[in-house]
């Protein structure tokens, strides 16, 4: 009787009420004797950004006459939300524009695409209030390459490529995506 004392003050003390612990009974004394206990787990809403790896653009050929552009698999999965929104970081962000950098103080700016959609840096993104849909992974999928699944796309157009001085361009996206 003690114990049960000691757990309703405990559970008082925590704020607990004592419908929370009614389903819990103690057996009778006797040659054999029954009890009950509830087990509780919560899952929380849980929500994952996948991306497949880097995208090497290559090297430039100014005798294509043509943007450079590159794709790569992304997706988002979740344990519940049908929708969430995104907010892509440049690193080199000036003012929402994608740039990368030479290390040397050049840069050249380019589109970034997550699910057909043009972001701007920095920004929370919601694809016009209708938020994007999940994509086609579970739990224990590592890849997102299942028809209709979000994708990074990136586009360098030709006119800021031949403007750039010579160098190695790098720019690193962080993602940050929230369930709606």
């Amino acid at each position: 009787m003690n114990k049960k004392l000691l757990a309703m003050a405990v559970a008082a003390s925590m704020g607990m009420t004592g419908a929370a612990w009614a389903a819990t009974a103690d057996g009778d004394v006797g040659a054999t004797s029954e009890g009950s206990v509830d087990i509780l787990l919560e899952i929380p809403s849980l929500i994952q950004v996948l991306v497949e790896g880097d995208l090497d653009l290559g090297i430039f050929d100014p005798l294509a006459l043509a943007d450079e552009t590159g794709a790569i698999g992304a997706c988002v999965r979740t344990n519940g939300a049908t929708t969430y929104d995104i907010t892509a970081t440049s690193a080199n962000d000036n003012a929402g524009a994608f740039r990368m950098a030479d290390g040397a103080g050049n840069f050249i700016e380019y589109t970034f695409n997550w699910a057909g959609v043009a972001l701007t840096s920095a920004t929370l993104n919601d694809n016009a209030g209708a938020g994007f849909a999940r994509d086609n992974v579970g739990p224990g999928f590592s890849t997102c390459t299942a028809a209709g699944n979000s994708k990074i796309d990136v586009v360098v157009p030709e006119a800021n490529m031949l403007a750039a001085e010579a160098g190695n361009y790098l720019d690193t996206v962080t993602l940050l995506v929230s369930p709606l």
